[in-house]
C-alpha cells in the first residue's frame, strides 16, 4: 500500500521540519518546500493528497497558490 503524500509549504525551516517529523511518525510520506513556486512545480509533477500551506509566504502567498493549485486540479 502506498503512503499518502503530504506537501508542507512554509518559509520557516523549523515548522517544515517539525511537521514533517510528526507526519512521518504517523506513516505519511512528506515533501517540504519553502516557497509557493516550488510547491506548484511539485504539485504539477506528483500526486499530492494534502497540502499544509502557510498563508504568509514571500512571493506568491498562500491564497494565490491555492488558486493556482485549483487551476491544475479543480477537485482540490
Amino acid at each position: 500500500m502506498t503512503k499518502e503524500k503530504i506537501l508542507v509549504v512554509d518559509d520557516e525551516q523549523l515548522i517544515r521540519w517539525s511537521l514533517s517529523k510528526s507526519l512521518e511518525k504517523e506513516g505519511y510520506s512528506v515533501i517540504t518546500v519553502d516557497s509557493a513556486e516550488k510547491a506548484l512545480k511539485i504539485f504539477s509533477e506528483k500526486t499530492i493528497h494534502l497540502i499544509l500551506l502557510d498563508n504568509n509566504l514571500p512571493g506568491i502567498n498562500g491564497v494565490e497558490m491555492l488558486e493556482r493549485v485549483r487551476e491544475i486540479d479543480a477537485d482540490v
